[in-house]
């Protein structure tokens, strides 16, 4: 890999970093707008790991891979050697990204989580907890993604 493949890839998850923080924010405020505090055991928590899973798992597959599709066929990108096994199809390969994610995440938590009642957070708190997730799950899924992409043959 080269510096200018290690560069755009920093600065690709960067970007949709702050993206996936700005998504999962607008969500729980969203999902959670009438909830003063919210128990981070109970069930509604536990079903909105799903959405916000899959959204910026989705989209921190899907819109990389596309701009870096686009840069590398004007030219504005080389193609990084190797090979990966996932679907050649950008949306495909981000639905199956955005499923295992979901899977990991949902799993995860149902398994490890707090038991109902254990923690309760007022909703400012709860809606930064939720920026730090998106914002991680984002770190993780975008490098994959911009590598995959970038080892796409056109």
């Amino acid at each position: 890999m080269t510096t200018k493949h290690n560069s755009y890839i920093a600065r690709e998850t960067a970007i949709n970093t702050v993206f996936s923080v700005v998504l999962s924010i607008a969500f729980a405020l969203l999902f959670f707008q009438s909830d003063t505090h919210i128990d981070l055991g109970s069930r509604k928590v536990v079903l909105d790991i799903v959405p916000q899973s899959f959204a910026v798992a989705f989209m921190s597959s899907l819109i990389p891979s596309l701009l870096t599709r686009q840069r590398r066929s004007s030219g504005k990108l080389q193609t990084l050697e190797g090979k990966h096994s996932l679907p050649r199809n950008v949306f495909l390969r981000s639905a199956v990204v955005g499923v295992i994610v979901t899977t990991i995440c949902a799993a995860a938590y149902a398994i490890l989580g707090p038991v109902q009642g254990a923690i309760v957070l007022i909703l400012s708190q709860f809606v930064i907890l939720k920026a730090v997730f998106g914002g991680i799950l984002s770190l993780v899924v975008t490098p994959i993604a911009l590598i995959t992409a970038l080892r796409d043959t056109l």
